[in-house]
């Protein structure tokens, strides 16, 4: 009678836990593909959208983004899904 206890103690405590605070909170967030000094940002609609997300990875490098394109993006056993991508250019 308890063996319970120990799990509802544990259950209570995730429970009250705090979720961390993470851009890539859900699978249709956005999300950062990096390629050395070229990223992806994949969940996107627009050119205007992604730009933060590239901003962010290319300045870590020292560079700045240029857009490049729109496009699908596909990866094996995945659903296509928007996205843009970008080059990381001498700021």
């Amino acid at each position: 009678m308890k063996a319970w206890l120990p799990l509802a103690a544990m259950v209570g405590l995730v429970a009250c836990s705090e979720v961390p605070n993470s851009p890539y909170a859900g699978p249709n967030q956005p999300r950062v593909v990096p390629d050395g000094l070229a990223v992806t940002v994949v969940n996107v609609r627009s050119e205007t959208e992604a730009q933060p997300w590239a901003d962010a990875y290319c300045a870590k490098r020292g560079r700045a983004a240029h857009f490049l394109q729109l496009q699908m993006y596909r990866r094996q056993y995945h659903q296509p899904a928007d996205s843009a991508s970008f080059d990381c250019v001498q700021a």
